[in-house]
């Protein structure tokens, strides 16, 4: 049992967000071999407190938080995570400060494109920024533009 807790910047408890775990993917000790190239992600959400119990087995785990739109903080991972047996301190994570960028979307002539999906992704540093990379990109933000084709995305 891996016991947690998901707080703003400033230390608030976070309710309501979704923290995914999964196998790790750029661990630098022994991953656990048992989950690796398995579908099945663990997932749970905070309680009115920020606080989470996910059931997994000892290795070592990326945690993604995903948040409600409510709270304006990007998705982020937190990488190579150590989960054992005997996990005596809960885990604490803490939101990302964001930012925000301001996006319009034009056609070609100059019109914006209303109802358009904008989507943010982070890439692991370790990447190349072309070509094939074994760590999936992680989606930050996600917005649609309005009929000026303005949207904001968040980002870390």
């Amino acid at each position: 049992r891996v016991v947690g807790t998901v707080n703003s910047p400033a230390g608030e408890p976070l309710a309501q967000v979704t923290v995914k775990a999964a196998p790790a993917t750029t661990a630098s000790g022994i991953p656990n071999e048992a989950m690796v190239g398995t579908p099945y992600q663990p997932s749970t959400q905070t309680d009115s407190t920020g606080t989470f119990t996910l059931t997994i087995d000892p290795g070592y785990y990326d945690f993604s938080l995903i948040f409600p739109d409510k709270y304006k903080y990007p998705n982020v991972t937190f990488q190579d995570v150590i989960v054992s047996e005997s996990m005596d301190t809960p885990l604490r994570f803490l939101a990302p400060n964001p930012a925000m960028i301001r996006v319009v979307v034009q056609d070609t002539a100059g019109q914006p494109l209303p109802a358009m999906e904008l989507r943010a992704f982070g890439i692991a540093s370790d990447c190349p920024l072309e070509g094939e990379c074994s760590v999936p990109a992680q989606l930050l933000s996600t917005a649609r533009t309005d009929a000026a084709g303005a949207a904001v995305l968040i980002l870390p």
